[in-house]
């Protein structure tokens, strides 16, 4: 599937826009405030890191708005039971939350989750961002 870059000037009410989560690029409809376009995709990984998962988006020219939409992005535990990145379930089990540079993302994990193999389970996480060359 081919990216189309958006139209200059071109404005979209958020009501006509058909969204669908990928892992696909793709614009979100939206502009950031220095007026390039907002895009967006989901990141799929698992780790049996101890206390922080490290690996690499893929987006070669990502730009200085990058973020994580923690309400959708989340973790499958071995249970089936899914937790929200940022969420806070006891003192044994807890995500943090992250941080997104230029070539990787890094979860940082809490309590004792990290200290075992639950983390092999599907971890996603949507980030939202611009380009350097738009």
């Amino acid at each position: 599937m081919k990216f189309l870059k958006p139209p200059k000037n071109m404005f979209l009410r958020k009501k006509d826009v058909y969204f669908k989560y990928s892992t696909e690029e793709q614009w979100t409809g939206e502009y950031w405030i220095d007026g390039k376009p907002i895009y967006t995709r989901v990141l799929q990984a698992s780790t049996n890191r101890w206390r922080s998962a490290t690996f690499a988006h893929g987006i070669e020219d990502i730009g200085n708005y990058r973020t994580i939409d923690f309400s959708n992005s989340y973790w499958q535990h071995s249970s089936g039971n899914c937790y929200s990145i940022g969420s806070y379930e006891n003192s044994n089990a807890y995500i943090l939350g992250g941080i997104i540079g230029p070539k990787n993302i890094c979860i940082y994990i809490g309590g004792s989750w990290g200290d075992n193999d639950q983390w092999k389970n599907p971890l996603y996480i949507t980030i939202r961002y611009t380009k350097s060359t738009d």
